[in-house]
Order: structure tokens, then C-alpha cells, then sequence
């Protein structure tokens, strides 16, 4: 990092990790990454719900909570 004197303090969570140029990229692909896993989550939510009725209503209930 050339220059950067800021300071990444991992207990603001209303901060991100203060990355150099080069590893832009990463923060894109991370945020893709992250979509991909909400997604699955999703389908693997609607899958158990229709094996299982009562796993439905914990999804809602954590869907809720996020």
C-alpha cells in the first residue's frame, strides 16, 4: 500500500478493509462469491422446506433476522 496511513480497525464494522489498488479485483469477486453463497442458501432454504414444513418457518425467521 503506497501511502495509505489509515487504519483498518476489524471492530468497526461499518468499515472494510482498506486493500491496495492491485486487489480491487478481489473485493469484486468476494462480493460475487457472496451473492453465489445467498443464493444457494436460498435454494438449499426451499428444498429443505419442501421436505420438511417446519424448516420453512426457521429460514423466514433467520431470513428476517439478517
Amino acid at each position: 500500500m503506497t501511502g495509505d496511513t489509515r487504519t483498518y480497525r476489524p471492530w468497526r464494522t461499518d468499515e472494510k478493509p482498506i486493500l491496495a489498488p492491485e486487489f480491487g479485483f478481489l473485493e469484486s469477486r468476494l462480493a460475487a462469491l457472496e451473492q453465489r453463497v445467498l443464493e444457494l442458501e436460498r435454494q438449499l432454504d426451499a428444498e429443505r422446506s419442501l421436505k420438511h414444513p417446519a424448516v420453512d418457518q426457521s429460514a423466514e425467521r433467520r431470513n428476517e433476522a439478517a
